[in-house]
């Protein structure tokens, strides 16, 4: 379970609307939350103003304004949700003093929102959103502000895989996000694309036709094997494989039509078929998702593992 969930801040009303669904999941794992706000100085955005500025005056008043919102907002935290509440006062880029303390503090789960405007007009949370995706070492919970309403916590999570040792991790993130009488549906997408380019078919052809059993039936026992895995520890698991030529259309299709409450998903991908979790798709599971979207990034040794079997493709005549 999580011990330490991280939510960025930058002063915003919608930045602040991932803290509810943050301290429910702390609540729930009896992990400690952590507010962070990361001062980012307008004395540099005013260096080249026609007035005279004083620029540490500024700066501290800055700093003050910070310190205090923080203060006034971890208490209303703590009153609305009964949970203790850490802060920290970061400096430094954005994106770079986050994903340090990140790893310093060993934070298991970041919680954010993809954008927000902070009291003095800066816009940075879309961006950092993205940055931490591609740096942090925990796990990611991108959500949009509809989500911070969301009812009932994580009862059915949608992860798509391929067959590599780095999207394994996605199975273990997701098996901390969904409740303990929750379901996992797991899910692989065949991308026919480079097959028809090597054996073209017919125009009018459904892809199904390029695909040949042997890769469905092979992928079908991948996924029944991490589901059978997932089912020991009590959790419902299923199984579905799909033929797709654009794997990020069709994921959303499946979460919309089973109503999954998120989306998990690993940054890189190894796998011997087609890849299918690669930043591109990511990226668009990211922004068109109508749920959370839960990215984990492989660790160092996962990423350069060569994939377990890759499939043999069979071209027809």
């Amino acid at each position: 379970m999580y011990r330490r969930i991280l939510v960025p801040l930058d002063g915003s009303l919608l930045a602040e609307e991932a803290v509810p669904v943050a301290a429910d999941l702390a609540r729930r794992s009896g992990a400690s939350l952590e507010l962070a706000l990361v001062h980012v100085s307008m004395a540099a955005a005013l260096a080249a103003a026609p007035v005279a500025v004083d620029f540490q005056e500024l700066e501290r008043l800055q700093l003050e304004d910070e310190a205090a919102y923080l203060r006034r907002f971890t208490e209303r935290v703590h009153d609305r949700h009964g949970l203790a509440v850490d802060t920290r006062h970061l400096t430094g880029p954005v994106v770079d003093a986050l994903a340090a303390h990140i790893r310093d503090a060993k934070v298991d789960l970041v919680v954010i929102t993809t954008h927000g405007r902070g009291a003095v007009g800066r816009m940075w949370l879309g961006s950092v959103a993205d940055g931490l995706i591609r740096t942090a070492t925990a796990p990611v919970l991108v959500l949009r502000s509809t989500d911070a309403a969301r009812r009932g916590g994580f009862r059915r999570v949608l992860i798509p895989l391929d067959q590599s040792e780095a999207a394994h991790e996605a199975v273990a993130a997701a098996r901390k996000l969904v409740d303990d009488e929750g379901e996992c549906l797991l899910m692989t997408v065949i991308d026919p694309s480079p097959l028809m380019n090597v054996a073209p078919v017919p125009f009018g052809l459904i892809p199904e036709l390029v695909v040949n059993g042997e890769m469905k039936e092979r992928a079908q026992l991948y996924l029944d094997r991490i589901a059978r895995a997932i089912r020991r520890t009590g959790v419902r698991a299923r199984a579905a494989v799909r033929v797709a030529a654009n794997p990020a259309v069709e994921i959303l299709d499946e979460a919309a039509q089973e109503r999954v409450d998120a989306i998990v998903v690993t940054t890189h991908g190894v796998g011997g078929m087609r890849r299918l979790l690669l930043g591109s798709v990511v990226d668009k599971l990211v922004r068109g998702a109508e749920v959370p979207v839960l990215v984990c990034r492989p660790s160092p040794a996962r990423r350069t593992l060569p994939a377990r079997r890759p499939m043999r493709v069979h071209q027809g005549t």
